[in-house]
């Protein structure tokens, strides 16, 4: 999961023995903080975590979620909290990664748009679009240089970041959305079966946009190969 760098951020930490959630023993909670390097932080080590439930909220305030330098482009934290429950010792973990400002309007919405589902057939936590900013930005610099500016190509290049991020979770999604949707008194088909027709829309897209956004491309338009694609899964259901 990603978090502004430099604000302050929240972690829910579920409480579980073998899968099934759990109270912990009382006074038997405590958590640590590591930066990116892994080394504990000297402020968040072993600190106690009032608990009164299954779960817990883990506070990180914004100092230390400042990034180590001008030039960094992402960091990790690394939470570990440890409990007892009747007597024997758990461990949970979680990580999340710290960004800096990114001015972007692509949003988990526009991406779901983009793929006609729902949220709650792609939730926002399975939309990664720092991630698709950051493999844009390592290929065309130039165009996420455009979401600020102040003609069309701004547009373009949020709309860029969305395709990119709705190509990326196709995938999970092919594996996972119902193709027949029934309510009590119709039935109908998603997609058909018609993945890569949809992936090869996508992929056109993110080229046109691509172009609008970036120099580079435009340049290289005659000779542009497809960027981004990634591969289909083999079905193991149906093995197609």
């Amino acid at each position: 999961m990603w978090h502004q760098a430099g604000e302050d951020v929240t972690i829910n930490v579920d409480f579980l023995v073998q899968g099934v959630p759990a109270v912990p023993d009382t006074d038997t909670v405590t958590y640590t903080v590591s930066g990116n390097d892994g080394q504990a932080l000297p402020d968040l080590t072993t600190l106690p975590l009032t608990v009164t439930g299954t779960s817990a909220e883990v506070a990180v305030p914004a100092a230390q979620n400042e990034l180590g330098t001008p030039e960094a482009e992402q960091e990790a934290r690394y939470v570990r909290v440890n409990y007892r429950v009747e007597g024997k010792a758990y461990v949970a973990r979680v990580t999340y990664r710290l960004h800096p400002f990114v001015p972007m309007e692509a949003s988990p919405d526009s991406v779901r748009n983009a793929l006609g589902v729902a949220p709650n057939e792609l939730p926002d936590e399975d939309i990664d679009l720092v991630a698709s900013y950051m493999a844009i930005k390592g290929n065309y610099p130039d165009a996420v240089a455009a979401l600020t500016a102040t003609t069309v190509a701004s547009l373009a290049a949020n709309r860029v970041i969305t395709l990119h991020a709705a190509i990326q979770a196709l995938p999970s999604l092919r594996l996972r959305l119902p193709q027949v949707d029934r309510t009590e008194n119709s039935t109908f088909q998603r997609f058909n079966g018609k993945w890569d027709e949809l992936r090869a829309e996508l992929e056109a897209q993110l080229q046109d946009q691509l172009v609008l956004a970036s120099p580079t491309a435009a340049t290289a338009a005659g000779t542009l190969q497809p960027v981004f694609s990634v591969s289909t899964p083999t079905d193991p259901v149906t093995n197609a």
